[in-house]
Order: C-alpha cells, then sequence, then structure tokens
C-alpha cells in the first residue's frame, strides 16, 4: 500500500492540472488513494456501479440521520435494483438505509416527513423534485455517484444531464466538499470532457481506468462480527487486515 501511495504520489506531482491513472487493484484503491490526487471529482470508467457502492459505504457517518450519498441511475428500475442491493449489504451493520426515489417508490418525504436516510438511489428527475421541494436536506452531502454517465451526455438523455447540473448547483454552488463521481463504459476521457464543460461549478477532475477482472464483485464482501468489548474489536480488525494495510472484509459490527 505504501509503495501505491507513493507511486499515485509521484503522477500527481507531474500533473497538477488533471491526472489520468490506470489502477490494477480492487474499488477501494480509489477512495484509499484520493487524497494523493489533486482533483477530488472522478470520471471512472470500468468500474461497477456497486462496486463502487460498496467502496463508499464506509465513509458514511451512521450518527448523521440525513442523506450523505445520492445514486443517480438511468432507469427507476435500475434504481430499484441497487437500493436492493444496499438494504442486503447493510443489513449486519443495521445504521444505514437506503431509500429508493423514482416515481413508483412506495414512499414519499414530505416537509413534514423530510427524507432522513443515508444513502438515496433514484432517478434523476424525482430526486431534483425532492431537493427543490427541501424534501431532501442537501447540507450533509458527501458523494453524488452518476451511474452511465457517458449515455447521459448522449443527445437523448438531455433530460437527465439537466436534472444532473441543477441538483449540482444547489448541493455544490462553489466548489464545496462533495465529491461527485461520474461512472462510464466508454472512454472515462470523453465523460471528463464533458463534465469539465456541464458541470464547471463542482470544480477540477480525474480520469480513472480500471483494469478488468480486478474490480468485480467476486472482490468485495462484507464480515459482521460480534466485539462485545474493545480489545475483541482490535482483535477482529487485526484479523481481517492484512499485513499491506488492506481491509479484508467490510464492517466489524459493535
Amino acid at each position: 500500500m505504501e509503495g501505491a501511495e507513493k507511486s499515485a504520489g509521484a503522477v500527481a506531482e507531474r500533473h497538477k492540472d488533471e491526472v489520468d491513472m490506470t489502477m490494477n487493484a480492487s474499488a477501494f484503491s480509489i477512495y484509499q488513494n484520493l487524497e494523493s490526487l489533486p482533483n477530488k471529482n472522478l470520471c471512472v470508467q470500468g468500474l461497477n456501479v456497486l462496486v463502487s457502492i460498496i467502496s463508499v459505504l464506509p465513509r458514511l457517518d451512521t450518527n448523521i440521520k440525513a442523506p450523505q450519498v445520492l445514486i443517480v441511475c438511468a432507469s427507476k428500475e435500475d434504481a430499484a435494483h441497487i437500493q436492493k442491493v444496499i438494504t442486503h449489504c447493510t443489513e449486519g451493520q443495521g445504521k444505514i438505509t437506503a431509500r429508493l426515489a423514482t416515481p413508483s417508490a412506495p414512499e414519499r418525504p414530505s416537509k413534514r416527513a423530510m427524507v432522513e436516510d443515508q444513502v438515496v438511489v433514484g432517478t434523476s428527475g424525482t430526486m431534483k423534485s425532492y431537493i427543490t421541494s427541501k424534501w431532501l436536506n442537501t447540507t450533509s452531502m458527501k458523494i453524488v455517484l452518476v451511474d452511465e454517465a457517458d449515455g447521459m451526455f448522449d443527445q437523448h438523455e438531455t433530460g437527465r444531464l439537466h436534472d444532473t447540473k441543477k441538483m449540482l448547483k444547489i448541493i455544490n454552488p462553489s466548489g464545496g466538499n462533495c465529491q461527485v463521481i461520474l461512472l462510464s463504459e466508454t472512454s472515462s476521457e470523453r465523460v471528463k470532457r464533458s463534465a469539465m464543460k456541464e458541470f464547471r461549478e463542482v470544480g477540477s477532475w480525474s480520469s480513472v481506468v480500471l483494469e478488468k477482472p480486478s474490480h468485480d464483485l467476486n472482490c468485495q464482501y462484507q464480515i459482521a462480527q460480534s466485539c462485545p468489548e474493545t480489545l475483541s474489536k482490535i482483535s477482529a480488525l487485526k484479523k481481517d487486515v492484512d499485513a499491506a494495510g488492506m481491509c479484508k472484509g467490510g464492517w466489524v459490527q459493535h
């Protein structure tokens, strides 16, 4: 891990304005090496959306009952599937909840019943309406993740692009602390150029390309362990973290 950090740091030093990286590692490497990149907003090519979500869940503050991650999907079917996966992945942890935000979602928020789930998964139009109606507070937002961003920049998805731009202007009006991650199947360079043009208010971008098959779901898994005492927690963590400092499991349950 130390060698990887030095390598990423050297690349960042050579390219202070923008960085292009080819990473042959698990999805966790993106976020562990993020501080080495000069631009926190990412255009990522070849990363499965579910792997990406599993990677960002540990960054959530479970004490904050407000949205911290928005996942913008291309369709309501995709959103429903992803929401179910997140719910399944967080069952052992018990403190993270995910809400579905689509036109056909079973629950609809209001000013009296605002969204308190840490993760919101849905379509751009519905999420935009939640934000503009002030049903969804964005002050605690950490990550906006856009799936199939390459399709969003195509002409036939101008509606999703317009809605996403509107949301980002509200969430991140002056390049604040919220990170934007655009996932694409095609060239991340093309997506980065489009992002620099369309999302100027969020700041600079880095382009990341992941080599297959280093980032599929088989590389990610979750462990839930009962650790009632501090020493047992430390022992469990030591067991599940290898010599390189890479976590081999998921959460250690309190």
